[in-house]
């Protein structure tokens, strides 16, 4: 018997579906399914492979979807009855019998059929014996005739010799210690008989003691006691795990007897077992259908809902395209005989019976008191000697309507507790309750009288009448009250505050407006009321319109409500994603101020235009949003707004326009670890305790972590195609363009060459725009790529920053026919152009002009910085000492001028005759 599944490869995608799924997702999902299940593959030739005894049992099977992860589309429960079970390996499913592994779970397929499309040879499929132990099956078994006769086995080797064809998959447990406890294999899966009690059973698993389960289930029998003694047979059942006070006597001889066939891989736990079921699955049963719908559900079929398309819960085989004459059954066992519900559909007698008797129970007919008109739905409901034969589930037999006294009880307790709970449920008061508290907490369905309303001390009309509860009496002798949704009353509340600003009573409007004022964030504008501000739009106002959007947009500049910028824990009451949004944009504010201020810019502008062309007020709002665009930058895509192609005029009030063009390539690491290990090596390890070891890693370990993550970033980035910036509507639509942007920001980052949509939607935007800054940050062979857009538009360039960038010569020599470039920025390069380079002139000149150091070159290298300071300051150095030998020469020179003058005047003096006696 082949049992493993073929090596060849597994593909669990739809490769069809794909383009729709990229287009829908941004990615592509081509490359990241390729990738997925090349690694998927790997995974499968590494894991074991062959027949797994040990998940024979769908219980055991079953457990092992503890550690799975809860978000997928199957459940266990359905992976566990198809025969799989979780290997531990990532999300992997494995087959027990055949093998076969899988990662994913289709959305529109169950696990049965993914199972039959990879391996429809599988035995389990094709309901061989392989030993699968059901969900709800027992160890007892019902017993039989031994063949020869109870003298026949007196002797351990006879017993041993019927063990001959015993089965490949219970061979965990030892044919010789079976027979040594006395037990004769049936002939019939795994299941053994004692020659003494006839005691029987079954299921048996690896680890299984045979004398342990003979002293469990048939602690009397007279060849267990006279090989075992009372106390170790006691012992037995005190070690045995579960069924306390439980014995084979209790399976055999109670209502609850049957014998559960070898379990379907379909059926099991099918909520289509119930014929009921299946016959409300063909309420949309195309009429115009030769065959009958009671002949269908009879053959254990059920309506999937597409054309004329049934399905069997048992095995799960589709047929369709009936004609006159077709007998569902005959054909369901012509093409799948080896279903199992084949053969019970054939052996119920009673059907007719069975199904009038059901009808009278759902209408309420049925006398209860009597146990013979009694029909239970009940799984465990037994059928009569008579009836009684193999079935695929628990579910799926139709059972005889004879039932014991007993059971007729039972069923009478049931109705009693379900008359009970039925009206507690329908009970309209409800006592002991804090009427604040209900508020606060009671949703639409919750009741109270008017004795609670008392109780609490409210007042019926006062409160009723501000709409925070509904009146109505559904047929009572007295009121009953309800409040409403708390997403209702918010948009009351937002229907309450246009009322009142657009009522012609000064008293109202300022109420309107502190009600409004309420709103003092924009954190609040964007999270707590967004909701209620949709709903204020949805409500146009002539009046209120032109104050809701003043106030919404002086919340950006206020730099007082951005103080206000505090949680609140009830927020989360009324809408639960609030509090996680109200964390993304504090943590925005606080880390990204610049990139905080953009985007609730875009958000409330977005909000206030949408409430002035709802109310149908631009005209009045217009002032008030070119008072806000006055002087601001703003992002590209908001000139999609239909604002911008009314009033195209508006642009020339923005101070400028950013957009961002991101690529997929990793920007490099900021500093080496190689660096901070080299610090590390003169410093002793720490010493640390062992418990809080696990705590820490090496430093090589971290960087090799690091790298993986750094890898299967790469990979999700590279998985996901790159589309330029949407520019269909708003502003874009207009042509020509009379109006341009002031000034383009675009800013480049850790992008490859741009291809032809992105230089196609470069040239646009250029083209409607007055004056254009490039940013590039690693971005090689960029500025070639867009040669072009930049050649067509190179009056516009005003400034090009570049950081971390390789120029090459065609760059540079790109860079340098740029007539309106004003300034040119290179830095985090290693790359230095000569002195005598057109480039670094240019770059030296463009300094100078801006009044800047125009012998530095800015992306000159630290060394290079070194040397040309070193010069300065040897040339400073000469200098000083020139002015000061200078400064010396001139002081001897007045010296010896004055010593002249006076060696002048002695000789005037003597000359004249006169002498100094002194």
């Amino acid at each position: 018997m082949a049992l493993e599944a073929s090596e060849e490869r597994v593909s669990e995608f739809d490769y069809n579906f794909l383009p729709e799924l990229s287009a829908l997702l941004g990615m592509d999902m081509g490359q990241l399914v390729r990738s997925q299940e090349e690694e998927e593959h790997k995974l499968r030739m590494k894991m074991k492979k062959g027949f797994n005894p040990q998940m024979r049992s769908e219980a055991k099977r079953l457990k092992t979807f503890v550690t799975y992860d809860t978000f997928s589309s199957w459940t266990p429960q359905e992976m566990a009855a198809a025969g799989f079970y979780h290997t531990g390996v990532k999300h992997g499913v494995q087959c027990f019998c055949c093998s076969l592994i899988l990662f994913g779970t289709s959305l529109r397929k169950t696990p049965i059929e993914n199972h039959k499309r990879w391996c429809l040879e599988c035995a389990f499929l094709l309901g061989k014996d392989v030993g699968n132990i059901g969900k709800y099956d027992i160890r007892v078994k019902s017993p039989e005739k031994l063949r020869g006769g109870k003298a026949r086995y007196q002797e351990e080797e006879a017993r041993l010799e019927s063990f001959e064809n015993w089965p490949f998959y219970a061979h965990g447990t030892s044919p010789r210690v079976l027979s040594a406890a006395g037990f004769v294999f049936t002939g019939k899966r795994d299941t053994v008989q004692c020659f003494s009690c006839a005691g029987c059973l079954g299921n048996w698993e690896e680890g299984d003691d045979p004398w342990k389960e003979h002293a469990k289930w048939f602690p009397k029998c007279e060849f267990l006691r006279s090989k075992k003694s009372s106390e170790e047979i006691a012992q037995y059942i005190k070690s045995y795990e579960g069924f306390v006070h439980v014995t084979g006597e209790h399976f055999v001889n109670s209502w609850v007897k049957r014998e559960l066939p070898m379990v379907s891989a379909y059926c099991n736990d099918s909520v289509f077992a119930n014929e009921e079921l299946r016959l409300d699955t063909f309420k949309d049963w195309p009429q115009e259908s030769p065959v009958a719908v009671e002949d269908l559900v009879r053959a254990g079929l059920f309506y999937t809902g597409i054309r004329d398309t049934v399905q069997c819960f048992s095995c799960g085989s589709y047929m369709w395209k009936w004609e006159e004459g077709d007998d569902p059954l005959e054909d369901h066992t012509r093409f799948y005989p080896n279903d199992n519900i084949i053969s019970n559909l054939n052996l119920r007698p009673s059907f007719d019976l069975i199904t009038d008797s059901r009808s009278k129970d759902s209408t309420g007919e049925s006398n209860h008191g009597d146990p013979a008109a009694v029909h239970s739905t009940m799984a465990d409901d037994a059928p009569s000697e008579a009836q009684r034969s193999e079935c695929p589930s628990s579910g799926a037999c139709l059972l005889s309507t004879d039932l014991a006294p007993r059971e007729a009880q039972w069923f009478q307790e049931a109705k009693s507790l379900s008359e009970q709970l039925r009206r507690a449920y329908t009970k309209a008061t409800f006592s002991h309750m804090d009427l604040p508290e209900v508020y606060s907490s009671l949703g639409t369905d919750h009741l109270l009288g008017s004795e609670d309303l008392t109780e609490a001390g409210v007042d019926e009309d006062e409160d009723l009448t501000t709409c925070l509860m509904s009146k109505f009496t559904a047929q009572r002798l007295s009121p009953v009250y309800r409040f409403l949704s708390p997403l209702f009353q918010e948009f009351l509340a937002a229907m309450r505050l246009t009322e009142l600003l657009s009522s012609e009573r000064k008293e109202d409007q300022d109420l309107g407006l502190d009600y409004l004022r309420q709103i003092n964030s924009p954190l609040k504008a964007m999270s707590v009321y967004n909701n209620f501000l949709k709903y204020v739009s949805s409500h146009p106002s002539s009046k209120a319109a032109p104050m809701v959007v003043s106030h919404l947009l002086q919340l950006v500049d206020d730099k007082e409500s951005l103080e206000n910028m505090s949680e609140d824990e009830d927020y989360g009451k009324l809408h639960q994603k609030t509090p996680q949004l109200m964390k993304l944009i504090k943590d925005m504010w606080q880390v990204y101020p610049e990139a905080f201020s953009s985007f609730i810019s875009e958000h409330l502008l977005s909000i206030a235009l949408n409430i002035a062309y709802v109310s149908n007020t631009v005209a009045a709002c217009s002032p008030i949003i070119s008072q806000f665009l006055r002087g601001r930058t703003l992002a590209l895509n908001v000139l999609n707004f239909q604002y911008f192609e009314d009033h195209p005029e508006s642009l020339l009030l923005l101070r400028s326009v950013n957009v961002s063009i991101n690529g997929h390539k990793m920007p490099p690491r900021v500093f080496s670890y190689s660096v901070m290990e080299k610090c590390f090596e003169s410093l002793q390890p720490p010493t640390v305790d062992e418990d809080y070891a696990p705590a820490f890693e090496h430093m090589k370990e971290w960087e090799k972590n690091l790298a993986e993550n750094e890898d299967n970033v790469r990979n999700f980035m590279n998985s996901q195609p790159l589309h330029p910036p949407n520019i269909s509507a708003g502003y874009w639509k207009l042509s020509p363009k009379h109006y341009k942007i002031p000034r383009l920001e675009v800013a480049v980052a850790n992008m490859d060459p741009a291809d032809q949509a992105l230089l196609q939607f470069l040239m646009e935007v250029f083209s409607a725009s007055q004056n254009i800054e490039l940013l590039m940050n690693h971005s090689n062979s960029f500025l070639e790529s867009i040669r072009l857009a930049l050649e067509l538009h190179k009056s516009s360039v005003t400034k090009c920053s570049m950081c971390g960038l390789e120029l090459s010569t065609a760059e540079q020599e790109l860079l340098l026919t740029l007539p309106a470039l004003q300034s040119l920025e290179v830095s985090g390069t290693n790359q230095l152009p000569e002195a005598s380079s057109p480039m670094r002139v240019k770059a030296n000149f463009l300094a100078a002009a801006s009044g800047e150091d125009s012998t530095c070159y800015p992306g000159a290298s630290k060394g290079q910085e070194k040397k040309k300071t070193k010069k300065k300051k040897k040339k400073k150095m000469t200098t000083k000492k020139k002015k000061k030998k200078k400064k010396k020469k001139k002081k001897k020179k007045k010296k010896k001028k004055k010593k002249k003058k006076k060696k002048k005047k002695k000789k005037k003096k003597k000359k004249c005759g006169f002498t100094d006696r002194r």
